[in-house]
This record gives structure tokens, C-alpha cells and sequence, in this order.
């Protein structure tokens, strides 16, 4: 037995199962709300991270276990296997939305509203019918089928359309997704001031990992937005902010700003619409162009 168990008391294990149902893989808030003054955000990390190596060697154990002799390329495929079910199994009951995006058929987003299904969720469920998941905001129950469970992606392998959070244009969440943790350290520092302790790779809303953008005369129109190095191709900039308005404040808006020449909408939904007049950020500078360089993402983050 390791250090990291033999410093943990029955009370603390069943505490810190408690704090795992309710907030997730977060360790952060777990030892906030749960073990205040009983473990630090950091010992709460390792014993997550030396459970998880514990519970894989179970798995390996369990599916290698054929016998007193094992073929080791027939074991490796068995866990292949295993692995690849259990993704299957944890994405299987997924609604018709994970199947459009998959097949990027998505041509507008519908605005979200937490259902209020009892028992479950079916063919009258808003969420359903509007092609979106049913998130933690609903009613119904947490094994409701049309719920979002997460990726179950390698470390650090959530960056294309293998991983159903990327595929559905959806930041991983820590709380969901089973490799996607992330600890501030200490306890006593901010959300992802310390993100070297998250490998995962699709969580940039949530860490802030936005671009540096410069003001420019643009060749286009007007002003333009800039960045001082090169990037890669897909890499992600940053978030358009402004106010949050209907279409049919936006399209008052919009015969304004045709006076002045330039508007600043954007569509966000089929209920609302963003302006970046007053309240947006260096991303409202970006100009429409025959030849683009880069392109907007609709992106469901926590």
C-alpha cells in the first residue's frame, strides 16, 4: 500500500466518495466543501490519480485472466476490446444530436431550455426535439439516455473527432469526462492558474487560452484584428463576447448600423444574437472576407 493510502482514514475514503458524487473529478471543490481542514487540493489529486491507476489494473487484471498461459498479442487485443466497449457503452443511448455532428449536417444551433421530464426523458422532452442533450441545468434523472456522459478519450487526445466532446463542439468537462481532471494545486490559488496538471487539450474556454489580438488598419475594411506570431491550422483564438439580444432587437440594430456601414451581429442561436457594439471585445474587428483565414465555432462550454 502506498503513502497516499495508508494517510487516508475510512471517514476521509467515504467523505471523498461523497465529494466525487457531487462534483465530479474536481479536487479542488472536493476538498473545499468536503475535506476542509482534513486534506489539501493536492492530496486529493494523487489519491484520484493512484485510484484511477489502481482501478485500470483491476480491468487489465480482469481481462487477461483467461487462463494459466496467455497469448500476450491476444491480451493486448482483449483490452483493445474492453476499452472500445466500454466507449460504446458509454456513448451508445446518445439522441440523434451526436449523430448530426458526427456528420457535420448541423446547419443551426437551437437555444438550450432545461427539460422537467419525470421518470425519463422521450419524444416530447425539449431537449430531444430540438436535437440538443439534456445537461445537469434539467430535472430528469442523471441516467436519463439523452444526457451528455463525457469522453472517455486518452490523455491529452481530446484534439479531433475522435473524442465525442470535440465531435459535438463541446469543451471537456472535469466534472463529466473521465481523463479531462485539472486541480489549481494548493487549494488557494485561482481555476487553472496552474493548468500543467491538465493534459487535456479541448478545454480553452475554461483555462482562458486566448490569442493575443492587435488593432490594425485593415486592408478589407476599417479596423482589423491581427496576431503577432503565426498559428496552426484549427487553432483556437478566442471567444466572440457582446450583448445578448433577440432577433427582433437585432434586426432594429441592424437597419442602424446598414446607415453607418458596418454592423457588429452575430448569430448565435435561432433565438438570440450577439452584438459586439458596446460590449464586445478585439474579436468584433474581424472583417468578412472573400478569402478567410480563419472561421467561427458554435462551442458549448461549462
Amino acid at each position: 500500500m502506498s503513502q497516499a493510502y495508508s494517510e487516508w482514514t475510512p471517514e476521509e475514503m467515504e467523505l471523498y466518495l461523497k465529494g466525487a458524487k457531487l462534483f465530479g473529478r474536481n479536487s479542488c471543490l472536493i476538498t473545499r466543501n468536503i475535506l476542509t481542514g482534513f486534506k489539501t487540493c493536492l492530496d486529493v489529486y494523487y489519491y484520484m490519480h493512484e485510484q484511477d491507476q489502481c482501478n485500470m489494473l483491476l480491468e487489465y487484471e480482469e481481462t487477461s485472466e483467461t487462463g494459466h498461459q496467455v497469448n500476450k498479442e491476444t491480451s493486448r487485443k482483449k483490452r483493445r476490446l474492453v476499452r472500445k466497449k466500454v466507449q460504446l457503452q458509454k456513448h451508445i443511448s446518445y439522441p440523434a444530436a451526436i449523430e448530426n455532428t458526427m456528420n457535420e449536417i448541423v446547419d443551426s444551433y437551437k437555444q438550450y431550455t432545461p427539460c422537467t421530464c419525470e421518470p425519463v426523458c422521450g419524444d416530447q422532452c425539449p431537449c430531444f426535439r430540438n436535437g440538443n442533450f439534456c445537461e445537469i441545468y434539467c430535472r430528469c434523472p442523471k441516467t436519463c439516455n439523452n444526457r451528455f456522459g463525457g469522453c472517455n478519450c486518452t490523455k491529452g487526445q481530446c484534439i479531433n473527432r475522435k473524442c465525442p466532446c470535440f465531435s459535438n463542439s463541446r469543451e471537456c468537462n472535469p466534472d463529466h469526462c473521465q481523463s479531462c481532471f485539472l486541480s489549481c494545486g494548493d487549494g488557494h490559488g485561482s481555476l487553472g492558474e496552474t493548468s500543467k496538471t491538465s493534459k487535456c487539450k479541448n478545454m480553452q474556454f475554461l483555462l482562458k487560452k486566448h490569442k493575443k489580438i492587435l488593432l490594425g488598419m485593415s486592408g478589407v475594411h476599417g479596423w482589423g484584428a491581427f496576431t503577432r506570431h503565426s498559428l496552426k491550422k484549427n487553432e483556437f483564438l478566442g471567444e466572440f463576447t457582446g450583448e445578448l439580444v433577440s432577433f427582433d432587437e437585432a434586426e432594429e440594430r441592424e437597419r442602424a448600423d446598414n446607415k453607418l456601414g458596418y454592423s457588429y451581429l452575430f448569430n448565435l442561436n435561432d433565438k438570440f444574437v450577439v452584438d459586439s457594439r458596446r460590449q464586445g471585445n478585439k474579436f468584433r474587428f474581424l472583417n468578412h472576407s472573400s478569402n478567410p483565414n480563419c472561421y467561427a465555432k458554435g462551442e458549448f462550454a461549462k
